[in-house]
């Protein structure tokens, strides 16, 4: 995603030369789950194209798709016709559970972005399977905590944080992934990206100015030190 943002690695560092990296829970970057991690392997699985629907909103859940590759985005689509992506998940994440659970609709659509496998089971055989294996129910909790965990903090990150941290977040977010810069891995349009960070697509194109002309200023003076 960064890469499509003309953003690298190395411009990390401009956006704040002395913060400390604190390990935490990515509210931009793919959200990556273990707790269903190989959890059902004789399950049907498939591998479906960039820009597929696997679950539509406002639709019954009839099946739980777990990814094991690959990356989806969660969009809501409102009545007047536009379109927020929401978040994005990748290996491990369990897709229609809460939704399923419930007997509720979906809240939001899911699509994939990357080419990603899923490994899909019938909603009513999952109910089934977290209401006889501790376990498994276990496993489904420890999911479904990690979600809301994730929500809040993108509630806080957008109600509390200023636009240039929560740029800066999903910048160390990206670059701890291992996505930046890797121009195969994450297609994301620049609209896309500023509704992950709750600004306008003008409003970010400024912000990546910002970022490139301090990252251009810094190798400026790392040559001038150098020749000097």
């Amino acid at each position: 995603m960064l890469f499509l943002l003309g953003i690298s690695k190395s411009d990390l560092p401009a956006m704040d030369r002395n913060a400390e990296a604190e390990p935490c829970q990515p509210v931009f970057a793919p959200l990556i789950a273990p707790d269903f991690a190989g959890a059902f392997v004789n399950s049907e699985s498939e591998t479906i194209p960039p820009r597929s629907v696997v679950i539509l909103q406002g639709a019954p859940i009839r099946n739980i798709y777990f990814i094991e590759r690959g990356i989806v985005r969660l969009v809501s689509r409102m009545a007047n016709g536009e379109r927020t992506v929401l978040g994005l998940r990748s290996r491990g994440c369990a897709l229609g559970v809460s939704a399923a659970i419930l007997k509720l609709p979906s809240w939001c659509a899911v699509e994939t972005i990357t080419p990603t496998t899923l490994t899909k089971m019938p909603a009513a055989e999952f109910s089934r399977i977290i209401s006889e294996d501790r376990q498994m129910l276990r496993r489904c909790s420890l999911h479904l905590c990690r979600e809301i965990q994730v929500l809040e903090e993108q509630e806080i990150e957008l109600r509390s944080g200023s636009v240039g941290d929560r740029l800066k977040r999903l910048m160390r977010e990206f670059s701890e992934s291992g996505l930046a810069g890797r121009s195969s891995t994450v297609s994301m349009k620049h609209i896309e990206v500023a509704d992950l960070l709750a600004i306008t697509p003008a409003h970010l194109s400024r912000l990546l100015k910002e970022v490139t002309s301090m990252a251009a200023e810094r190798d400026s003076d790392i040559s001038r030190g150098v020749g000097s």
